[in-house]
């Protein structure tokens, strides 16, 4: 006997596959009124044959009633196997019509289950006993944002960081806890072109800085950047009638990322704290995604990056780091890509290095949107059971 699951088609990609991420079946069908995008299709059978190496699928049903839709999925039913209807979102006409066959079509073997999504657990079940668990799997953040309708470029501009080594943990809590205090002159000084070279084996940058009140800002930074033994030494020098800030880089300071893009160090230390968490399945810095999940690479490409993407149970969460003091502005960004680019179920997250105000505070209430501010007062051990706080489901 075989085990078929018996899908609605939904718009949302979770609601698909949350029963194959949890069990084991001999096919699949997706029954829909309405066809489904092409590219959404194409990449939800793609995932299902890569994962679970099964073919999807698709049968139209006519949506005049529940008694034809229930005519039309037993057309490809047979008495001797078993068939699963997940109820889990989808249209309420295929719940009823499920109903109408488990009371008519009594001589053909029929189950029905549905699961909460949101916690990831199975809700309702009318036969556990045939069930066959395995173990879970979930999807990464390249299926999940695919399965959305777009594509990933990048991460990390192509560079794999492992979390898990201490030369890296070291080099991330080093730089944060140089910059954390100085966000503003950080975001300046970084703005300030700038180029890295090679002497002698030793690694040097400089940047410009002729506008009136750089040098404040250089000064502060040489500061914080001398005093953590980041920079060993650095000078004021005329290149080309040009004012430059040159300094010599500590040999352990190997990240590039972490000293020429200024939101790095903050984007960088909550995967850090993702990671030792040890709740996301994974997390990931600078997700470059194109927009229309058609990559052309010419320069009107619609295009637009993710500081941090991380998968909590089959959740994708949409990290919007912020090293200045948090806006309802920062607020409407991340929410608009995470609704986007991450599906129903995905969360929006907002982690800013400064304290929100009360306003936009109640607004991220509002809008559902996590919010963690005043991240700079946190040691790392709090800044991870903040948040902790916010994915109690584990």
């Amino acid at each position: 006997m075989k085990t078929y699951l018996m899908e609605f088609y939904d718009k949302e990609y979770l609601e698909n596959l949350i029963s194959l991420f949890h069990r084991d079946y001999d096919g699949v069908y997706f029954f829909y009124l309405q066809g489904p995008d092409p590219r959404k299709k194409e990449h939800l059978t793609q995932f299902i044959k890569e994962h679970f190496q099964l073919e999807a699928k698709f049968i139209k049903v006519d949506e005049n009633s529940v008694a034809l839709i229930a005519s039309q999925i037993i057309e490809v039913m047979n008495k001797e196997d078993l068939y699963d209807f997940d109820i889990t979102g989808g249209s309420e006409l295929f719940s009823v019509a499920t109903g109408y066959i488990i009371g008519k079509y009594r001589n053909y073997k029929t189950m029905v289950h549905q699961y909460d999504v949101k916690t990831d657990t199975l809700i309702y079940n009318n036969n556990e006993d045939v069930y066959t668990k395995k173990e879970n799997c979930t999807a990464t953040i390249e299926e999940i944002i695919a399965m959305n309708g777009g594509k990933v470029i990048s991460i990390s501009d192509g560079v794999n960081y492992d979390y898990s080594k201490r030369e890296l943990r070291n080099e991330i809590l080093r730089v944060w806890d140089a910059v954390k205090m100085i966000p503003y002159e950080w975001n300046k000084f970084c703005s300030m072109p700038s180029e890295s070279y090679i002497d002698d084996g030793k690694t040097f940058y400089q940047r410009r800085c002729n506008k009136y009140g750089n040098e404040k800002t250089v000064g502060r930074v040489m500061d914080r950047l001398t005093r953590f033994k980041i920079v060993l030494n650095w000078q004021y020098k005329i290149i080309k009638d040009k004012k430059y800030c040159v300094y010599e880089m500590n040999p352990f300071s190997k990240t590039r990322e972490l000293y020429e893009k200024s939101g790095s160090a903050l984007e960088m230390y909550t995967c850090l704290a993702a990671y030792e968490c040890n709740i996301f399945k994974d997390c990931q810095a600078s997700v470059l995604i194109d927009l229309n999940g058609i990559i052309t690479n010419i320069p009107a490409d619609p295009r637009n990056e993710i500081d941090v993407v991380m998968i909590y149970n089959h959740t994708p969460i949409f990290v919007s780091c912020k090293n200045t003091q948090p806006t309802k502005e920062f607020l409407y960004e991340i929410k608009v890509l995470t609704q986007q680019y991450g599906g129903k179920y995905a969360k929006a997250f907002l982690i800013a290095s400064e304290k929100a105000l009360d306003p936009v505070k109640q607004r991220a209430l509002e809008m559902d949107v996590i919010l963690l501010d005043g991240v700079y007062q946190h040691s790392l051990s709090e800044f991870k059971e903040e948040i902790i706080k916010h994915f109690p489901y584990l």
